[in-house]
């Protein structure tokens, strides 16, 4: 017969011997899983960056549909980063999907990289997407949204005062390119845009 002392001991016994097994598990795992999803990060974001850059590449080369494919991808494996979305935004307007170009520069101008400059820029390349849709109002008002965010930004003048030749409103071009020379003194081509329509006027 055995003792009930000696069953208690080894019942003891095993318990402690699984906790320790449970407990050098846990230790280990959790050593081990950061180190595994750091590593996976790592990877993700490489082939994201990898992505990114081929992408970037196509888009140099005006393959934009090979763009957009390349930076959609780069984009599900690191979700609105700044510089491929907008990246996306010029692909997808070298396509002529203004829609799928004016969603991503929304996304970019909400990322946390955006300053004030880079909303600049993305006003005026809203303001091309308007005017090549002949949505001449919107195109203004986000020509001028540009230009009152960076009023160094020369592109912004430069496309506003254009859209308004094009309509026939000379003097309101001329107006413009006065007050990009005024902002941007050594903006030799607004300058000679502004001497052009003055001739023609």
């Amino acid at each position: 017969m055995t003792n009930p002392k000696n069953i208690r001991k080894k019942r003891w016994f095993k318990l402690l011997i699984a906790l320790i097994v449970l407990a050098v598990v846990l230790v280990l795992l959790f050593i081990l899983l950061p180190k595994s999803k750091k590593n996976s990060d790592e990877k993700r974001n490489k082939r994201a960056t990898e992505l990114f850059n081929q992408g970037q590449e196509a888009l140099s080369n005006r393959n934009y549909q090979e763009s957009v494919d390349k930076l959609l991808q780069a984009n599900e494996l690191r979700p609105n980063d700044y510089n491929t979305v907008y990246s996306l935004a010029m692909a997808y307007y070298g396509l002529k999907d203004y829609a799928g170009s004016e969603k991503y520069y929304a996304i970019a101008s909400q990322s946390p990289k955006a300053n004030k400059s880079s909303i600049a820029m993305i006003y005026n390349n809203l303001g091309n997407i308007y005017r090549d849709q002949n949505q001449t109002e919107k195109a203004e008002s986000a020509y001028k949204q540009a230009i009152g965010l960076d009023p160094h930004l020369t592109y912004s003048y430069m496309n506003l005062a254009v859209m308004y030749y094009n309509d026939n409103k000379t003097d309101r071009a001329i107006e413009i390119l006065r007050q990009g020379v005024s902002a941007v003194p050594s903006a030799s081509d607004l300058a000679d845009l502004l001497k052009k329509y003055i001739q023609k006027r």
